[in-house]
């Protein structure tokens, strides 16, 4: 599993904009957005870097845990 920390999400937009650029890596992707601990749950056999550069081009900051 990879986790993200991305205390810049704020809304349920942003939610659905970091749904969105995880299924972009990997459509087959398990997405967990718990946005009240503004924190991200992925299961995917891609690499985080993957993830992280397409939630960086989605405006996110995310850090990886």
């Amino acid at each position: 599993m990879i986790e993200f920390s991305i205390q810049d999400m704020t809304c349920m937009k942003c939610e659905k904009l970091i749904q969105d650029a995880a299924y972009t890596v990997d459509t087959s992707a398990e997405v967990d957005v718990d946005l009240a601990n503004k924190r991200v749950a992925i299961i995917s056999e891609s690499s985080p870097e993957y993830f992280a550069n397409e939630l960086r081009k989605q405006g996110f900051t995310p850090v990886q845990i």
